[in-house]
């Protein structure tokens, strides 16, 4: 690190386009067969997982 540079404001290169709203999002992107997953956590603690319904996935 340049010892100068301590203690200085440092000109972002993507800071306007952030602060305007115009900068892109990997979250932004849509590509042809994209999907998408979240994590569930269960509602009971050590709970088992008796059966798992995929026909919403499998669409």
């Amino acid at each position: 690190m340049n010892e100068q540079s301590i203690g200085q404001s440092v000109r972002r290169i993507d800071g306007r386009l952030k602060v305007t709203g115009a900068a892109p999002y990997t979250a932004d992107r849509n590509l042809p067969g994209m999907v998408h997953a979240y994590g569930v956590f269960s509602t009971v603690a050590s709970g088992r997982i008796l059966r798992i319904d995929t026909t919403e996935a499998s669409r």
